[in-house]
């Protein structure tokens, strides 16, 4: 029963990080950011995170921010340098070697792959 009430706290702070990140992604936030709008210090946020969703708030973060830019790549004309700049990178490299890492190809091969027909 303890540890049930102890999942329940943690996953309302799962939620209200996300809610941070769901609502602030597109700016320079950092974990330290999160943690202080949640009201936890950033190990137990940590440990909130990996404890509900098996990963870390700034893995979270990174797979919600490449989530919008695979939307982005695929229904806008939008360059990648404005799509990064859009989803809170302040650097198109970092942004599409962290892309790259995570999809397996580059931005550019994944719009091309993936685009849609924009009337």
């Amino acid at each position: 029963l303890r540890r049930q009430r102890q999942m329940c706290i943690e996953t309302g702070y799962v939620q209200k990080g996300i809610e941070y990140i769901s609502s602030n992604y597109s700016y320079h936030i950092t974990v330290e950011d999160i943690s202080a709008y949640v009201g936890l210090s950033r190990s137990q946020l940590f440990r909130s995170f990996e404890s509900v969703l098996g990963q870390s708030p700034k893995e979270y973060l990174t797979d919600f921010r490449m989530k919008q830019a695979c939307y982005l790549l695929e229904h806008s004309d939008l360059s990648v340098t404005a799509i990064a700049n859009s989803i809170g990178f302040d650097n198109g490299l970092y942004f599409s070697k962290t892309f790259h890492k995570m999809k397996e190809m580059s931005p550019s091969e994944f719009r091309a792959m993936h685009k849609q027909n924009i009337s």
